[in-house]
């Protein structure tokens, strides 16, 4: 039996039968530049960082994303690699779910980076990392989640996933400022209380106060220490949430286009379970229907009863499901169908 589902959950993977080679080829070239991107970034950052510690780098939400979106896409490519290959349909809701996941948080990174984190500093785009982490691979991940891997339709509740890694991270970082642990500045080759100046919580403002510009700036912190962390962490979650909802809104809206769906009309369509036999049995009462209209008696045969029953079985097994189930073609098929059979029984009857 074909189980029910729900228009606002349903996940709208690609019709395999429709596969397009160059489409696939292209989203397998955006994957490997990100992952190779990262590679020679992440290498370059070790070698010309300077760090005293191996996990220095692995302390800021820059690289951390960068892993994220490098491992998923890598992730990818293997899966899309075997799904070519079998011809069935190997990634699922939970993957593309974390991709999307994945290009909000390094998102996050290039924006904050570009338009906040970059004005106090000298030179911040300096080194081929610094470009590679900021620009080159938050900006290719996300054309390619927009034009390769909008797939399904997500509901508002994945924003509680898309928050995950930022309230993560401030919990780590809050950790290691009270504990003492200090993050390592590959610019000023010193270690500091905070990886970012708004989670500096040692700052003239603190948590939930606000000061003049003038006042940090005496006191060796960036004018925008004007107002404590705690409002900065809220702006910033509130930008989060709204980058996310932002993408879950138009990757619904591309997948909407691309399989003919509107959201508003959630009528459920049909779909049979044995369609080879349900054609069988139209074709048979089509003959029924041609010897009614040469007004030739017809004899009901055990025959003919024993297609009768078929046919009421046939029925007994369809249920409705979700308009995306069944490409366009198939469904005008299908309706077609079966109000030829739904006019021959009519006539039948009279």
């Amino acid at each position: 039996m074909l189980k029910k589902t729900n228009v606002e959950k349903e996940i709208q993977i690609g019709d395999l039968n429709n596969r397009n080679f160059v489409r696939f080829g292209i989203s397998i070239f955006f994957k490997v530049i990100i992952v190779t991107f990262f590679i020679a970034s992440i290498t370059q950052t070790y070698v010309s960082g300077g760090y005293s510690r191996w996990f220095d780098p692995l302390m800021y939400f820059t690289t951390l994303s960068n892993i994220f979106i490098a491992v998923v896409d890598l992730i990818f490519i293997v899966l899309l690699i075997i799904q070519e290959i079998t011809f069935k349909q190997i990634i699922k809701k939970g993957l593309l779910t974390t991709k999307l996941v994945a290009t909000v948080s390094i998102t996050i990174t290039g924006i904050v980076y570009c338009f906040v984190l970059s004005w106090s500093m000298d030179k911040p785009f300096d080194t081929f990392s610094t470009c590679g982490f900021h620009i080159i691979i938050p900006l290719i991940a996300v054309i390619d989640l927009f034009t390769f891997d909008a797939n399904m339709r997500f509901s508002k509740s994945t924003i509680l996933w898309i928050l995950l890694p930022l309230i993560t991270y401030l919990i780590f970082e809050i950790i290691c400022f009270y504990t003492n642990v200090r993050f390592y500045d590959s610019h000023t080759k010193e270690l500091i209380n905070a990886p970012y100046f708004f989670l500096d919580y040692s700052s003239p403002s603190g948590w939930f106060g606000f000061v003049s510009g003038s006042e940090c700036t005496q006191k060796g912190y960036t004018s925008l220490n004007a107002i404590g962390s705690f409002w900065w962490i809220l702006i910033i979650t509130a930008f989060v949430a709204g980058v996310g909802f932002g993408y879950i809104y138009l990757l619904n809206l591309i997948c909407q286009k691309a399989n003919n769906i509107t959201f508003k009309n959630k009528k459920p369509l049909a779909k049979t379970a044995e369609p080879t036999n349900f054609l069988l049995s139209t074709l048979s009462t089509t003959k029924k229907h041609k010897a009614l209209s040469t007004k030739q008696p017809i004899k009901k045969t055990k025959t003919q009863k024993v297609e009768k029953q078929e046919e009421s079985k046939i029925e007994d097994r369809i249920e409705p499901v979700a308009s995306a189930d069944i490409s366009d073609e198939s469904y005008n098929i299908y309706t077609s169908l079966l109000s030829k059979t739904k006019k021959i029984k009519n006539d039948e009857d009279k």
